[in-house]
């Protein structure tokens, strides 16, 4: 009761503006035994979601141990749980979260209780990175303080609304710790040197800022949070367009005032773009200097306020974190975290929370006092930067000119550092424009190979392995794997990384283009496919003469969005029809653009393709040429489509020709679906009236296919509204008629080569 009384009387303090601006963690004591984890943290059940609200208000809902755990458990199950769709985070009272009850972190290490500061590490930065590669969509609600750790939770996520109450702050620095919870992954990517600066002044960022940079995704007013929960909590969908869509019906559009902290971003980079903390304080005193520039004073100050140790630490974690995925971020953050608190080279970090938190005297005795006394040696000794790594990239290029263009938006090539796995191996570049994005995200990874249901004895081929991700997986749980993949160098790293692993007896390689390629016998295919084979490729696999179980297939969102299509969707088309015949096509999950290196500009699906046992007694070339004429125009009528004079004409021809030949119908060609369908031509053509048309068996010919399109009540209706049962019930109305889309020959064999010059 005591606890919660001082508690009280402390928020009446901050209300009232009595505490420094440093002052953004918890400060009440905690002990985990005398707390019930479900007290502090609620969860609201909706219609197709949860809601996990973080419940210690007078502390602005600092994490503790049990918190952070629950959070986990809580997560872990809604994903596995089929009837919740997406999920949501907020805090409750007026902060969303101000980072870890550091004070409770000190008291368990003045009591030598180190071991439950590590379980706390482990279980937030497990739960970042959960937030980071969940599948499926969650929403955080950033109103109020979102402070430290406490934006590390949040920032990861899918969709993160800020509000006109929103203050974001990473003060980490300014009590001897450094910034954490994936803090150097999301920081080192912000526009410019922003996260230099934010990171070594502590200084605070509102909602519309925070949308600026991109820390946030959307925007809204805190008065209209009540009707953006009540549209959420209706929403019975995992789809993410439409839960964004819901976000952006009450959200605001923002812009920062003149007076933000973005508008000094010419500043920033001038003077944070620096390679030491030394020569950034020097840069911002010349700048103070000669420009009279009070902002650069203020930002002096709080660098001055703060660890030297900190400080440094802090910039190099920035650097490196710009050049690392997030779980290498978070394994690092982990291991300086744990050195920080270690005393083994300071005490900065208990020593900051004294002062600024406990005893509130703003007098911290750091260790060393100033930024010339910490030494490498110290950092080293602290197991924090791999300083041959940080070097290494500064002789490769400047930082300064990696950092001008930190989106490489623009690049055809992309740098990745080597995983720690392959840190021998050098530099390999990446090539957006011929689809080389690879998966990084482990648990979408592990996903994938759990849904592609492997068996022991499975031979699986995998088509563009890149550099290993996902075959490592898949060789883990298979007899076998075959890899097709035509670039050189990503068969030089998979062949090492395979060796490395201990699997290259259960591997084998194809070096060559997946559409030429002859497919040896497999059971299972799992690929991630570039956009721009993706129609050829799923052509060849449904196809092609190797039977097989199942296809789980990463591709482009709108790709697997035409795929999936049923009749009546805008995006139905020729491809959904003709794969469709003879497969099943399964939706699993959205995988964001973020989860790949280098990141594309669109989100990507994954889907499972099933062949059917059986499918109709149709000629497959016959359908491949009626689904075209069909989809050439698919939202016109299928009356106008067969009306047009040159459709006719064509039409009358080749039914002639197959009636003359009466060769045996051939029924084993596959359909060349690679078209679509949605480029339709630009012209119709004329109609085919009867005062044209000079010969009367052309025009007998015409109403033949008007009395057939009409028998089956087909004249008025589009092609993109039928279904394949119907779209063949016509089909067979128009042959038993006479009327054919395909000059019936004797049978050809379809080999590989004839098959790429198809999508040549």
């Amino acid at each position: 009761m005591m606890q919660r009384f001082k508690g009280l009387i402390k928020l009446k303090q901050a209300r009232n503006g009595l505490l420094s601006y440093q002052r953004n963690f918890s400060a009440l004591p905690y002990d985990a035994q005398y707390d019930d984890p479900q007290d502090q943290v609620l969860v609201e059940g909706r219609a197709k979601s949860r809601a996990a609200i973080l419940n210690r208000p007078a502390s602005r809902n600092a994490l503790t141990i049990p918190m952070v755990a629950r959070l986990k458990r809580l997560y872990e199950s809604w994903e596995e749980n089929h009837d919740i769709g997406f999920v949501l985070m907020k805090g409750s009272g007026k902060a969303f979260c101000s980072g870890s009850d550091v004070i409770s972190l000190c008291e368990l290490l003045n009591e030598g209780k180190m071991e439950e500061c590590k379980t706390y590490f482990q279980t937030l930065y497990k739960f970042v990175y959960l937030q980071a590669t969940y599948l499926k969509p969650n929403v955080a609600i950033l109103d109020g303080f979102t402070m430290g750790s406490g934006a590390g939770i949040a920032v990861p996520g899918m969709f993160r609304v800020a509000t006109n109450k929103t203050v974001f702050a990473h003060p980490e620095a300014q009590i001897g710790f450094h910034p954490d919870a994936g803090a150097s992954f999301y920081l080192s990517r912000l526009p410019g040197y922003l996260g230099e600066y934010l990171a070594l002044t502590g200084d605070k960022l509102n909602g519309v800022e925070m949308i600026a940079c991109g820390l946030a995704s959307h925007y809204a007013l805190h008065e209209r949070l009540d009707l953006i929960e009540e549209r959420l909590g209706k929403l019975i969908t995992d789809e993410a367009t439409v839960i964004e869509t819901s976000l952006a019906q009450y959200g605001d559009l923002v812009y920062p005032d003149k007076t933000s902290v973005l508008y000094k971003i010419e500043t920033i980079d001038k003077c944070f773009s620096h390679d030491t903390v030394e020569e950034i304080v020097d840069a911002l005193e010349n700048e103070a200097a000669n420009s009279y520039n009070e902002w650069c004073k203020n930002a002096i100050s709080k660098i001055k306020e703060a660890s030297p140790l900190s400080l440094k630490v802090t910039l190099h974690s920035i650097r490196e974190g710009r050049f690392q995925s997030l779980d290498q971020c978070l394994a690092r953050e982990y291991r300086m975290s744990l050195a920080g608190m270690s005393k083994r080279v300071s005490n900065d970090f208990c020593e900051g929370v004294r002062a600024r938190l406990v005893d509130k005297d703003f007098a911290p005795k750091w260790d060393p006092p100033s930024l010339e006394e910490v030494s490498k040696d110290m950092l080293k000794k602290r197991n924090l930067i791999q300083f041959y790594l940080i070097q290494s990239i500064l002789r490769q290029n400047s930082l300064r000119q990696l950092r001008t263009k930190p989106t490489h938006h623009h690049n055809d090539k992309y740098r990745t550092r080597s995983t720690e796995e392959d840190n021998q191996q050098d530099d390999l570049f990446l090539y957006k424009s011929k689809g080389q994005h690879l998966l990084t995200n482990q648990r979408i990874l592990d996903s994938i190979v759990r849904k592609s249901s492997v068996n022991p004895t499975d031979t699986v081929l995998e088509i563009g392995p890149g550099t290993g991700n996902l075959t490592l997986k898949l060789l883990d749980v298979a007899s076998k794997v075959v890899a097709v993949e035509i670039d050189k160098r990503m068969v030089e790293v998979l062949n090492k990384r395979v060796k490395d692993h201990g699997f290259e007896d259960k591997l084998s390689v194809i070096r060559e283009d997946a559409l030429k390629a002859e497919f040896p016998k497999f059971d299972l295919v799992v690929a991630n496919i570039p956009y721009g084979i993706s129609s050829p490729l799923v052509v060849k696999l449904v196809y092609g003469a190797n039977p097989f179980r199942s296809a789980t297939l990463l591709l482009q969102k709108e790709f697997a969005r035409r795929l999936l299509a049923k009749p009546g969707d805008s995006e139905f088309n020729r491809l959904a029809v003709n794969v469709k015949l003879v497969a099943d096509v399964e939706f699993v999950m959205n995988v964001s653009k973020r989860d790949f290196f280098p990141v594309p500009k669109v989100d990507s699906s994954v889907v499972i393709i099933r062949p059917k046992d059986h499918i109709p007694d149709v000629n497959l070339d016959e359908w491949r040429a009626f689904t075209k004429n069909c989809f050439g125009k698919k939202n016109k009528t299928l009356g106008a489509t067969f009306k047009q004079k040159k459709k006719v004409i064509e039409l009358f021809r080749l039914s002639k020709m197959t009636s003359s030949n009466g060769e045996e119908i051939n029924r084993n060609q596959y359909v060349c679906a690679d078209d679509d369908g949605d480029n339709e031509e630009e012209s119709d053509g004329e109609e085919c009236h009867s005062s044209s048309c000079a010969d009367r068996e052309l025009l007998l010919f015409k109403e033949k296919i008007i009395e057939v399109l009409k028998a089956g009540s087909f004249e008025d209706k589009r092609p993109s509204k039928l279904c394949n049962e119907e779209l063949l019930c016509l089909l067979s109305m128009l042959n038993q008629s006479g009327i054919y889309f395909h000059e019936q020959t004797k049978p050809r064999n379809v080999d590989n080569v004839a098959f790429a010059a198809a999508y040549s």
